[in-house]
């Protein structure tokens, strides 16, 4: 019987889809200091070229 309930509970896990989401990221390196316009603007740019994850540099050698 657990068989059974095990393999029903199985076939039915794999009946559900299941939806992913593709991830499409950009790096962006911090090599001087800009604008928040121009931070804006890469942020757009990113999103009209369908990215949407932006992995930011932060923290750059201690500085």
């Amino acid at each position: 019987m657990k068989r059974l309930m095990l393999f029903v509970c199985t076939m039915v896990c794999m009946a559900i889809p299941v939806r992913t989401q593709e991830v499409r990221g950009a790096r962006l390196f911090r090599n001087e200091r800009i604008s928040r316009a121009k931070i804006a603007s890469m942020m757009d740019s990113l999103a009209n070229n369908n990215f949407n994850v932006a992995y930011v540099n932060a923290w750059s050698r201690g500085r």
